[in-house]
C-alpha cells in the first residue's frame, strides 16, 4: 500500500513541476533501498589533499542538456582565480538522466576541479539513470573526511525520500564528535518560502532527519532542488539551499556556497552569478 502511494505522489510531483521526463521511463530504477545498498558496495572517491586553509565550492542543479544552459563557465573562472580546491555537486546534475548528458557532464565538470556528486531527481529520469550515474560517478552515499577536521557527508534524497537503510548510516556516521560535519544531498528537509511538493516527502522523516542533525551537532545541512539561495538556522543547525549553475531559473538567484575553511574554523558566502 505503502508503495502504491508513493508511486501515486511521485508521479504527481513530476507533473507539478512540469518535468520534461518520460513518466514511463522515470519509474524503471532502483528504489532508494537498493540504490543506497549498492553505493555501500562501491569505493567513495578519495579526499582531495589539502592544507591547513583551504576553499571549496557547492553548488546544485546543473541540469546539462537543458536547452537554458548555465554558468559553468563563469565557476571556472572562479576557480582560477580564488584557488577552490574542489566542489561538490548536490544532484540533478543532468537534465533527463540519459547517458550522453552523464557523458558531457563528467567531461565538463572533470575540467574544471576535483568534484564529490550526490543525484538528483532528474538524475532518474530515464531507465537506465541510476545505472548510468553509478558507472560515471560512482557512489550517491557516501562520506569522506578532509584535511583533519572536515567531513562531508553525501546522501541519496533523489526520490524525496531517505529510507530505512540510509538513516541507520547517517546514525553511525553522524556519531562522529571529532570533526566538523557538512551534510549534502538533493532535497531540502525545511524552506519557510516554499511549500511541501519541494521538501522530503514524508513528515516523519523530515522530523527524524532534524533531530539526527541537532543531536550531532551538524554544522550545515545543503541542498539543492530549488534553483535559488535560501538560508535558514533551525535549532542550530544551518539549512543552506546552495544556488543553481543552471540559467533556466524558478526561485531565486544562481550561484554557489563558498567555503572557506581555516585550521579548526570553518565560514561560508554566497557567490551570486547576479554580478
Amino acid at each position: 500500500m505503502r508503495s502504491s502511494v508513493l508511486l501515486v505522489l511521485k508521479v504527481l510531483l513530476l507533473i507539478f513541476i512540469g518535468c520534461e521526463a518520460d513518466l514511463k521511463e522515470a519509474f524503471f530504477h532502483p528504489d532508494v533501498e537498493k540504490r543506497v545498498k549498492e553505493s555501500f558496495a562501491l569505493a567513495a572517491p578519495a579526499p582531495v589533499p589539502v592544507g591547513d586553509t583551504f576553499e571549496f565550492a557547492v553548488f546544485g542543479d546543473v541540469h546539462i542538456g537543458k536547452a537554458a544552459g548555465g554558468y559553468l563557465e563563469e565557476f571556472r573562472r572562479d576557480v582560477d582565480s580564488l584557488g577552490i580546491e574542489f566542489f561538490c555537486v548536490l544532484g540533478d546534475i543532468t537534465e533527463h538522466g540519459t547517458g550522453a548528458e552523464y557523458d558531457s557532464a563528467r567531461n565538463v565538470l572533470a575540467a574544471i576541479a576535483p568534484f564529490y556528486p550526490t543525484i538528483g531527481n532528474h538524475d532518474l529520469y530515464s531507465a537506465s539513470g541510476w545505472e548510468d550515474f553509478k558507472q560515471t560517478f560512482g557512489p550517491a552515499t557516501y562520506a569522506i573526511q578532509i584535511g583533519t577536521r572536515l567531513k562531508l557527508i553525501f546522501f541519496d534524497t533523489a526520490e524525496g525520500e531517505v529510507g530505512k537503510t540510509q538513516f541507520n548510516w547517517l546514525e553511525d556516521v553522524l556519531a562522529d564528535t571529532n570533526t566538523t560535519k557538512l551534510v549534502f544531498t538533493h532535497f531540502p528537509i525545511y524552506d519557510g518560502t516554499i511549500p511541501g511538493p519541494f521538501r522530503l516527502a514524508a513528515n516523519s522523516e523530515r522530523a527524524k532527519l532534524m533531530s539526527l542533525l541537532v543531536r550531532n551537532q551538524v554544522y550545515a545541512y545543503c541542498c539543492g532542488h530549488i534553483h535559488g539561495w535560501r538560508q535558514t538556522t533551525v535549532d542550530g543547525v544551518q539549512h543552506l539551499i546552495v544556488g543553481t549553475m543552471s540559467r533556466a531559473l524558478d526561485f531565486g538567484s544562481p550561484g554557489y556556497l563558498l567555503f572557506l575553511v581555516r585550521g579548526d574554523s570553518i565560514s561560508w558566502r554566497f557567490v551570486s552569478f547576479d554580478r
